[in-house]
């Protein structure tokens, strides 16, 4: 598997977080999706950046964010849903709105691929409205 489409030269750094620690999170989140929501891609550290990424609401532990359902197929495309909507508020000295943003190019770049050769598994839909199979 490729280490993923971000790069630390694409992303500012924070006081607490690198710029390789950004592109860090938006790979391992693309990579989390591609697994299509596998538990064993999601991390403790992995939790703790995505719960205060993108409007989620920090849960009590790991787990219990994980087995909340919004993460999981079917499901997960709630999570896309909510992901794509969020205005990533801030500013990148401070957050990782610049991560938030690059993250959501990328979905839609796949969803919206002509060939609908989508790098997300189970993510495309063809106007009809049958998934494509992965």
């Amino acid at each position: 598997m490729p280490k993923g489409p971000f790069l630390p030269s694409e992303f500012v750094p924070t006081k607490f977080s690198s710029a390789q620690d950004k592109a860090d999170f938006g790979n391992t989140l693309m990579h989390f999706i591609e697994s299509e929501w596998a538990r064993t891609a999601f991390s403790k550290s992995f939790y703790n950046r995505l719960s205060m990424c993108f409007g989620n609401i920090a849960h009590y532990d790991l787990a219990t964010f994980y087995g909340h359902g919004s993460h999981r197929m079917p499901t997960g495309f709630s999570f896309l849903r909510r992901t794509l909507a969020w205005p990533c508020w801030g500013d990148p000295e401070y957050t990782f709105c610049d991560v938030e943003r690059a993250i959501k190019q990328e979905f839609v770049s796949a969803i919206t691929s002509p060939a609908m050769n989508c790098a997300l598994p189970r993510l495309c839909v063809p106007a009809n409205g049958d998934a494509q199979a992965a």
